[in-house]
């Protein structure tokens, strides 16, 4: 059985959260990756397959903040 554990018991006993890797950090991972094979693939001279100015612009870092909370 899994159940909510209030917000009290976290700030005033200082408990922490398990960070996993979700949706939103695997989205960001596989943009990172699509947005490095297309910045290899214009270095390469060939066609872009997206439309941008600047695939670097849309990296992100994978950091704590994109995790899910536990």
């Amino acid at each position: 059985m899994v159940q909510r554990v209030h917000d009290h018991y976290f700030k005033n006993n200082n408990w922490g959260v398990y960070l996993k890797e979700g949706y939103w950090y695997y989205s960001a991972e596989k943009t990172n990756e699509n947005m490095l094979e297309e910045i290899e693939r214009r270095n390469k001279g060939l066609e872009p397959e997206y439309d941008l100015e600047d695939p670097k612009s849309l990296m992100v870092e994978l950091g704590d903040e994109l995790k899910e909370q536990y």
